[in-house]
């Protein structure tokens, strides 16, 4: 998805012809899932109770 929003098969793209590398990540754990999401709305000062994060 990432490869066709950067138009890498457009030779008018500066991203035409450049190597590409797939990366795969798997589903987080919950307990993994649940700390990024406290870290990422801290970092963003969006303020949330730990019953919206579960």
């Amino acid at each position: 998805m990432l490869f066709r929003f950067l138009r890498g098969e457009d030779p008018d793209s500066p991203m035409y012809r450049r190597a590409a590398w797939e990366v795969y990540v798997g589903p987080f754990p919950k307990g993994v899932a649940k700390d990024f999401l406290r870290t990422v709305l801290r970092e963003a000062g969006i303020a949330f109770s730990e019953t919206e994060v579960g």
